[in-house]
């Protein structure tokens, strides 16, 4: 699995709630953009209203915009 580059939008699969300061909490259906993706397992992101933190990968898919289809 490659790493996702910052800037990709991902759809949040399940809920999130953290389980220390760093983890940003998020809900199923979220749209997050990524800010960094150092580790392959946690990603920095960011939610549509300006929070930030580090979210589990496999919690994630990656958003497909229409442009970007065939």
């Amino acid at each position: 699995q490659g790493r996702w580059v910052p800037g990709t939008e991902c759809l949040a699969k399940y809920n999130f709630q953290g389980n220390d300061s760093e983890d940003l909490p998020f809900n199923k259906g979220e749209i997050l953009t990524i800010v960094k993706s150092r580790d392959p397992n946690w990603y920095r992101a960011r939610t549509k209203d300006g929070r930030e933190g580090m979210i589990p990968f496999n919690y994630v898919e990656e958003q497909v915009k229409l442009k970007d289809m065939p």
